[in-house]
C-alpha cells in the first residue's frame, strides 16, 4: 500500500511526477525528439556567451536538454553534499551505481560551469523549483554565480512551488514551446512569439 505524501511539497513532486510520466507516454519517438529538439533551440540564445555550460543526463521521462553540446556534467557526491562539476565527452558519461543516472567518471577533471541547466521535478514562473528531494542542486547553486536554467516539460510548470528558506531560485525556465525569465515575464510563448 502506497504510504501518502506528508507535505504539499511532497503532494505536488508526485502529481508533477505522474502528470510528466502520463505526458511522455503519450509520445511517440518522433514526437519525444521534435520537443527535445526545440527546447533545446529555445536554450541556446540564454547560453549565447557562455563557454562552460553545465548540462546533465536526462533521467527516464526528463525533457533532455543534451542536444545543446555540454562538455560539463554534474557528478552527485555523498549526501548533504554540493554537487561537483566535470568536463567530459556525453558518450564518456557511466551510469552510477548509486543513483543510476549517467555522470562523469569521478577522475574527470574538475570544471566551473558559467551557466547551469538545472532539471527539475515542478518549478513557478517566479524561480521557485521543486526537485527531488535530496538538496543536491540547492546546495550547489548557492555556491555558484552562474545562470540557473530549469529545463522542463510544460506540463511540470505550476502556479506555485511551496518555497523552503534553503530552496535556491531560477533564473530561466525553458519548455518546448516557452521561455520564461523568472520575474514572470515569458519571452515567446507557445504561439512562437518573441
Amino acid at each position: 500500500m502506497a504510504v501518502p505524501p506528508t507535505s504539499p511539497r511532497d503532494a505536488l513532486r508526485a502529481a508533477a511526477r505522474a502528470a510528466r510520466a502520463a505526458f511522455v507516454a503519450g509520445l511517440t519517438p518522433e514526437q519525444r525528439t521534435a520537443h527535445d529538439a526545440a527546447l533545446v533551440a529555445r536554450l541556446m540564445p540564454l547560453l549565447d556567451g557562455c563557454t562552460h555550460v553545465a548540462g546533465f543526463a536526462a533521467f527516464g521521462d526528463e525533457v533532455d536538454p543534451a542536444g545543446a553540446g555540454f562538455e560539463i556534467w554534474p557528478r552527485v557526491g555523498l549526501p548533504g553534499e554540493p554537487l561537483s562539476f566535470h568536463r567530459a565527452a556525453a558518450e564518456d558519461l557511466e551510469v552510477s551505481t548509486v543513483w543510476g543516472i549517467r555522470e562523469p567518471r569521478i577522475d574527470a577533471p574538475i570544471a566551473v560551469p558559467d551557466a547551469v541547466i538545472v532539471p527539475l521535478v515542478a518549478a513557478d514562473a517566479r524561480g521557485n523549483r521543486l526537485g527531488y528531494g535530496k538538496g543536491h542542486y540547492d546546495r550547489t547553486l548557492s555556491r555558484l554565480d552562474a545562470p540557473r536554467i530549469g529545463v522542463a516539460w510544460d506540463c511540470q510548470i505550476v502556479d506555485a512551488v511551496p518555497a523552503e528558506r534553503w530552496d535556491e531560485r531560477l533564473d530561466w525556465l525553458v519548455t518546448p514551446t516557452r521561455t520564461i525569465r523568472c520575474d514572470g515575464a515569458a519571452v515567446g510563448g507557445a504561439r512562437g512569439e518573441g
